[in-house]
């Protein structure tokens, strides 16, 4: 396997929902590739899995605990390059040291009664829209 890597630590921070640590993006880039052959063995690694692409090119996406494992999972069929390993527990735990301290709410503009009852029914400041 001929792999060609830019790690980055940097990236989107939303994966708290997720048990896995690394965030793992690549291409594979070959002949005779066939995007669906390759989720089962990924899902054994992580989870949010996503190969897409064609016969010569895939573009795969996995969390997981071990990227170097996915990325063998290609060995045979291509070549690795564009690695992008993202560490999301660290991307949490900066978001959260930013956000420490500030507060964020919702405004929901409701259009008639029974929206704007809605809205405030879950406890949230409502402004009428379009009324006079």
């Amino acid at each position: 396997m001929n792999i060609s890597a830019t790690q980055s630590l940097s990236g989107q921070s939303h994966h708290a929902d997720s048990k896995y640590q690394y965030c793992t993006n690549f291409i594979v880039t070959g002949s005779g590739l066939a995007p669906r052959e390759f989720v089962g063995r990924l899902e054994e690694l992580g989870d949010s899995v996503l190969v897409v692409g064609d016969e010569k090119t895939l573009k795969v996406h996995v969390h997981t605990d071990d990227p170097e494992s996915a990325m063998s999972i290609f060995e045979d069929s291509g070549d690795v390059t564009n690695l992008d390993v993202a560490d999301m527990r660290k991307q949490v735990a900066e978001r959260e040291a930013r956000m420490a301290g500030y507060r964020t709410s919702v405004v929901a503009v409701g259009s008639g009664d029974g929206l704007e009852g809605l809205f405030r029914g879950k406890g949230g400041p409502v402004g009428p829209a379009g009324r006079r």
